[in-house]
């Protein structure tokens, strides 16, 4: 089986660097990014995209459409630290199909892979389709 690769988008540059060494010790492949423009600038065609989270980041909806926009269906995991319950509600409305706890520990990242592997294919269609109704109705009412 091929190994899943992380793509970590934090402007945070240790933060960034902690998380892709715990996705290296967990077996996995890390894919670091500074910011939307350059994951965007070299779209990923498999992996699982992993959003940190704190107060300068922007909220995870327009996160995910402007990665929808640019024709990037990953699925997507958001991770802060101390996450409420409304962040992790918020985080799952916008489509992500997990919030994990910073810092990342190998169980939690082996969790959310085997999530996304049981579900590959249906993640990507399902995140499509999500974006293409929201562009329809935003149409309808302009």
């Amino acid at each position: 089986m091929d190994r899943i690769t992380f793509h970590i988008l934090d402007e945070n540059i240790r933060r960034r660097a902690e998380i892709a060494r715990a996705v290296l010790d967990s077996g996995f492949h890390a894919e670091p990014y500074s910011e939307l423009s350059e994951i965007i600038a070299h779209p990923p065609r498999d992996g699982i995209v992993l959003i940190p989270r704190d107060e300068s980041t922007p909220n995870t909806s327009d996160i995910a459409k402007v990665l929808a926009d640019s024709g990037i269906w990953l699925p997507f995991v958001i991770a802060s630290e101390n996450p409420g319950v409304r962040d992790i509600v918020d985080g799952v409305r916008a489509g992500a199909i997990d919030y994990l706890e910073l810092p990342v520990m190998p169980v939690a990242l082996q969790g959310a892979a085997d999530r996304t592997r049981s579900k590959e294919g249906r993640l990507t269609e399902m995140r499509r389709r999500q974006h293409d109704a929201r562009r329809r109705v935003d149409n309808l009412t302009d």
